[in-house]
């Protein structure tokens, strides 16, 4: 099992978690900050994850 933080790792919001098992893979508790420019977590990083 692998997990990857793309977001919320050192901040109240954002936070969304990439979880990757043998062939299967989730992403969870995908949340969005509640101020500033980039609210979404880094959803692109997603791509180099495969």
């Amino acid at each position: 099992m692998k997990v990857t933080v793309l977001g919320g790792g050192n901040e109240i919001g954002a936070s969304c978690l990439h979880i990757q098992f043998d062939n299967a893979s989730v992403i969870i508790d995908a949340g969005m900050r509640m101020q500033g420019e980039n609210v979404l977590p880094m959803l692109g990083m997603m791509e180099d994850l495969g």
